[in-house]
């Protein structure tokens, strides 16, 4: 009979481990169902593709995405659902296709999205310490390192050289109806206390700690200051190391 009792609770136990897992594997499943869902409609709202291309002053190093340069951001929408939206970054070819957004410190849009909802994949959002019209001489954005590749996960690619050569340029558009374009030219991992987290710097010197600690990079003209923009992630959960994407000033069109 106690064997009977004990096999019983056994089961009991089990069977309550096993519900409880499956619980949260499904919340899980479906709180990133929600983050793709909620940009995904985002993107439809705002994101459009017009029949004119925008003229360029000059050719990239490989030439521009050509569906990147006929794309335009109705700001007008986006503002209207919330005022703190400054820009709207995209990557060709990868998952980063996003808004971003300046809250009042770097935790206002760590853990919430857009409408100013709770969200752990939160946005990607622009350091306090930057003015919001991408001004800096170094910009420092911050996005969420998902396992799911959305937000900044897909920067980690970055550090294979192949993948920065086939994947060159950032392209920023700005509430003024300009796209900025920036020249991606080094991968690095730094601690998340890093002085690099700075602007103001000395060109020269700055670039200089860039390059000496790339895990893949472009050549780049040292002598000739273009504002920089730092793309940056979680390594992994829970850890103190970044990995960090920058990317050169290149032009500024209409």
């Amino acid at each position: 009979m106690a064997k009977k009792w004990i096999a019983r609770i056994i089961f009991i136990v089990a069977l309550c481990v096993f519900l409880y897992s499956g619980f949260n594997l499904g919340y899980t499943y479906y709180k990133y169902y929600k983050v793709n869902k909620d940009n995904k409609e985002l993107r439809e709202k705002v994101v459009k593709i017009t029949h004119k291309q925008r003229q360029v002053k000059k050719k990239g190093k490989v030439g521009y995405d050509a569906n990147a340069l006929k794309r335009s951001i109705d700001f007008k929408k986006l503002k209207s659902i919330n005022n703190d939206i400054i820009g709207w970054i995209y990557i060709p070819h990868t998952a980063i296709d996003y808004a971003i957004l300046k809250g009042a410190n770097n935790d206002t849009y760590l853990h919430h999205n857009y409408y100013r909802q709770y969200s752990f994949a939160g946005c990607i959002f622009m350091d306090t310490i930057n003015k919001k019209d991408f001004s800096d001489d170094n910009t420092i954005l911050y996005g969420h390192n998902m396992k799911n590749g959305s937000m900044f996960a897909g920067l980690k690619q970055y550090a294979t050289q192949s993948y920065m050569d086939s994947h060159p340029y950032i392209y920023v558009y700005l509430p003024d109806g300009s796209l900025s374009i920036y020249d991606i030219f080094s991968t690095n991992i730094y601690q998340a206390d890093s002085k690099m987290y700075s602007k103001g710097n000395d060109y020269q010197q700055y670039m200089a700690k860039i390059l000496s600690t790339s895990l893949a990079r472009e050549d780049v003209d040292t002598k000739n200051k273009a504002n920089l923009l730092m793309l940056s992630t979680c390594s992994a959960a829970h850890s103190v190391r970044r990995n960090v994407v920058y990317g050169r000033f290149d032009q500024n069109i209409h």
